[in-house]
């Protein structure tokens, strides 16, 4: 869980040219040891209004699955 942690930023571009940013909040593992991501999220698209969302959370693989592309430390 070095690699990810609060404050890092990564994104992800969808198909409809829809453009994910989430920002991690915290990383953190459950009671069974899995590690976790809980993070606010923030959608672009061309001509379309800004949106932003958050807190979510999901677990760092299926996080890192979503959200494979690193932005910013």
């Amino acid at each position: 869980m070095e690699y990810i942690r609060a404050g890092c930023t990564f994104r992800k571009v969808r198909k409809d040219q829809m453009v994910e940013t989430a920002q991690i909040k915290s990383v953190y593992s459950d009671p069974a040891g899995v590690p976790h991501v809980k993070f606010d999220i923030e959608m672009r698209k061309p001509h379309w209004p800004t949106y932003k969302e958050g807190p979510r959370i999901l677990s760092l693989p299926v996080f890192f699955k979503n959200y494979d592309e690193r932005v910013a430390d």
